[in-house]
């Protein structure tokens, strides 16, 4: 049922009957799941990969920081604030 307005229209034609599951059919199937489960495995490792690494501990600087008249002081990680030591003034 072509029209001049639209050429590019045709109708989709189901079978009306149905065909038994084959073997091929099968194998498609076993494939698509073989390649599903790759595809999720090489999603993981990927993830894997894109993780950070570790920072390794020889190349983490502690410091130690209190001002006088402070009740406690306050610890550094590679310039970063940890928190804070109560009724720590020096180490």
């Amino acid at each position: 049922m072509s029209s001049p307005e639209n050429d590019m229209y045709k109708p989709l034609r189901w079978p009306t009957e149905h065909r038994p599951f084959d073997l091929t059919d099968r194998l498609r199937h076993a494939l698509a799941s073989v390649l599903s489960a790759a595809s999720r495995g090489l999603d993981r490792w990927a993830n894997d990969l894109m993780a950070p690494p570790e920072p390794l501990v020889r190349d983490q600087v502690l410091e130690f920081h209190s001002n006088p008249g402070d009740l406690g002081g306050t610890l550094y990680v590679n310039g970063r604030r940890v928190g804070k030591l109560p009724g720590v003034m020096r180490l």
